[in-house]
This record gives C-alpha cells, structure tokens and sequence, in this order.
C-alpha cells in the first residue's frame, strides 16, 4: 500500500513538472511574435524615443513665443567705499581755487531685488519656425513605422522559416521511419535467402543519410528559432512554440496588375513628401526674416543701500519700466539671401529623390510581383512533382516487397522521392518569402 501511495505520489509529480515546464515555453502566433517585436526591439523601441524628442523640440520652438519672465536679487557689502574726487570748494567755501577733495560715493551695504518680463509679439520667423518643428515630429512618427515596417517583415520571413524548418524535419522523421522499415525489410529477406548483401548495404547508405539529414534539420531548427528571437529582441535562448500552421498560410492565387497604386502608400514616398514640407517652411523662415520684429518688455526692481546693517530694511526705493522694442533688418551682408539659396537647392535635391525614388518603388514593385508569380508557379510545379514521385516510390516498393523488382529501383524512387520533397519545401519557403516582399513592395505589410 505504501508503495502504491509513492507511485502515485511520483506521478503526481512528474505530471506537475510537465505542466509548468509547459506553461514556461512561449506559445506565439504570428502576429503575437509581431506585436512583440513592436513592443520591445530595440530599433522599434529608440525610434519612439526620437518621436518623443521630436515632441520636445516642438516644445522649446513654443516656449520661445510665451513670456520670459525672469527675477534677480543681490547684496554688496562694500568693505572699502569708493572716492569720487571734486572741486574742493563744493564742500568748503574757503577751499583754495583748483585744489580737490576726495568724496565717499556710496554705501557700505547695498541690496536690489527685480523681475523682468520679455514677450514675443510679432515674428515671422518664430511661427514659421514651429510649423517647421511640428512637421519634423511627424517626419520622426513616419520614420517610426518605417521602423516597424521593417521589423515586421525580418519577424515575418523569420516566422516563415521556423516553419518550413519545422515541416523539414518533420518530413527527415518520415523519410527515416520509411527507409528504417525498409531497411528491416531487405535484411529479412536477406535471412531467408531472398537478397544479396549488397542490397542491404544499399539501404544502409540511405538509412546513414536520413538519419544525418534529420540531425541536421534539429539543428536548423534550433537555430532558426533563435534567430527569430532575435528579430523580435527577445533572449535568443528562450524557448518558443509556433502556433500557426504552415497549412493556414494563405497565398494569394493570382497576382492582379494594381494601375492606380498610390507612391504615397509606400512610407519612404511619404517621408519624402514630409521632408518637401520642412524643407518649404524653412525657406519661408529666412523669407520672413526680413519683416520687422516686435517686442514688448516690463521691468520692476527695488534697491536700498545703507552703512549701517541694522537699517537694511527700513527703507527701499522701486523703479518700473514698460516698453516696446522694434527690429527693422536693413542689412546683413547677403546671409539670408544664401540662406533662402540653400534651401532652395534642398527642396530641388529632394525633388529629384522622388522621382528616383518613384522609378525604384515602381521596379521593386515589378520586381516582387514577377518573383511571387513565379514562386506561386514553381510551388504547384513542385506539389505536382512531390505527389507523382510520393506514387513513383509507393509503386516501386510495393513490387519489390512482392520480389518483382530490384532494390536499387526502390533506392532510385526513395532518393527522387526525398528530393522532390525537399524541392516542394524550397519552392514554400520562396513563395513565403515573396509574400512578404511583394506586400512590403505594395505598402501593404504594415500600417497605422
């Protein structure tokens, strides 16, 4: 009975083990790997820290038109006064003619205290600027799903090849459980006299290879696995499941010739166009800076100054000033002038990158349209060659296991019958892959 009580008390155990070890593996899907990567990737993560400064920056060009309000206090303790020398007989009637006398100026203790008040009331230059600043923010937004596009499409591929690994090895499993039941086969009928040896040699050489084959696909695996926690930015040695199966990928049957694609739908066009705008408002910003400028300012300040300590509060004297301040730019020595220049050049410089920049979407486009037409081509071509080969070797086995045919032709079948496979899972990944390319081409992978 104690012994019964033990067993159960293990089992207990080892299926409580079982059950956290499987609760400590991640089990992601494609678009939770996706939304992982988003989330943590270091380049997804710093590009929001750039929008972040960009909306800093928006900040300080607005803090630059409320008011500078600023305050100052200060105390002197003047251990030596100083003398101011005048005619003599300011203080002495009978003093001789031209003869001076030195005169304290000032106190021993002087103190002031004042608040000054700046504001912005008119300035060309300074609305502009914040224009300017809000469109570098969004420049810096567009450049965060730049980001993430990019990131979502190394996670994609990367998913993608875990998966036609996974099939891979699972298809080395099944290749060496068929060429191991064969192999028993043939060294039965060797046994009983009914082959030679070198037909068991035959099925040992493919035997050997399958199993190497397999070992080599595990190792694939582990290391693809990795790498697609790389491209999410988690620790490359954490364990992870893919849920999705390679059989609910839907591949698109038939690619259609888009006429009206919109450039804009690619985030670099679209940047492009951003940039076009920040550079428009700078140019502006010099423009205006040959309008006047308007400023007003306030000021309030109290002072005191005694030679004795005890009397530094008693009395303190308050002054105020308000006025307005007008800057009429008559002359710079051409610098705005070359200022304009150069933005000028940028706006034509970025001009020219859009219609490079159109003529290389437009090929890239082509380009991953023909590249999936083809794959989707070459992956039927291939599911047609795996299925008559998969026919070929179930034939060719059976007639020997019948003693009609040699075993050289079942190694023939079985070795056209691997490749075929291994050609069917090239042309998978290739249509994969062109999937992605072709989505990321038409500014379809990844929006906001």
């Amino acid at each position: 009975m104690v012994l019964f009580r033990n067993t159960i008390l293990v089992l207990l155990l080892t299926v409580a083990w079982q059950s956290a070890s499987a609760q400590d593996v991640q089990q992601m899907s494609l678009q939770e790997c996706i939304d992982y990567a988003l989330s943590n990737h270091s380049d997804v993560q710093n590009a929001v820290l750039d929008t972040e400064v960009s909306k800093a920056q928006v900040g300080e060009v607005t803090a630059q038109g409320l008011p500078q309000i600023n305050a100052s206090a200060s105390f002197t303790y003047n251990y030596k006064v100083p003398v101011a020398f005048l005619p003599a007989s300011f203080m002495d009637s009978t003093a001789a003619e031209g003869e001076v006398a030195g005169v304290p100026m000032g106190t021993k203790y002087n103190g002031d205290a004042g608040v000054s008040l700046n504001q912005l009331i008119f300035d060309g230059a300074f609305f502009l600027g914040l224009k300017a600043a809000k469109t570098v923010r969004e420049l810096s937004q567009k450049s965060l799903i730049q980001t993430k596009i990019e990131r979502v499409s190394q996670v994609s591929k990367a998913y993608y090849t875990v998966l036609v690994t996974s099939e891979r090895m699972q298809l080395a499993k099944q290749n060496l459980q068929r060429i191991d039941s064969l192999l028993h086969h043939t060294k039965a009928m060797y046994e009983n006299g009914f082959r030679e040896a070198i037909d068991v040699s035959r099925v040992r050489v493919s035997y050997n290879n399958a199993k190497s084959a397999l070992n080599q696909a595990e190792k694939f695996l582990v290391l693809n696995k990795q790498i697609l926690n790389f491209q999410m930015g988690r620790d490359v040695n954490e364990a992870l499941v893919l849920t999705d199966k390679i059989e609910d990928i839907e591949l698109p049957e038939q690619i259609f010739q888009d006429e009206n694609f919109d450039y804009a739908n690619r985030i670099e066009y679209s940047m492009l166009q951003t940039q076009q705008e920040v550079n428009r408002y700078s140019m502006k910003r010099y423009q205006v800076q040959y309008y006047p400028s308007l400023y007003l300012s306030a000021s309030y300040s109290t002072f005191t100054g005694v030679n004795d300590m005890s009397k530094f509060t008693d009395k303190w004297y308050g002054q105020g000033a308000i006025g307005l301040k007008l800057n009429i730019p008559l002359f710079d020595g051409l610098q705005k002038k070359y200022l304009i220049q150069q933005q000028k050049l940028a706006m034509h410089k970025t001009e020219n990158e859009q219609r490079h920049l159109q003529n290389a979407i437009l090929m890239e486009k082509r380009q991953a349209r023909v590249s999936m037409e083809n794959a989707l081509e070459e992956l039927d071509n291939q599911q047609q060659n795996m299925d008559l080969a998969q026919e070929v070797y179930q034939v060719t086995k059976t007639k020997y296991e019948e003693g009609l045919g040699a075993i050289l032709d079942v190694v023939d079948a079985e070795t056209a019958y691997k490749e075929a496979e291994t050609n069917y899972y090239n042309a998978l990944y290739d249509a994969l892959i062109s999937k992605v390319d072709y989505e990321k081409a038409i500014g379809a992978l990844y929006g906001e």
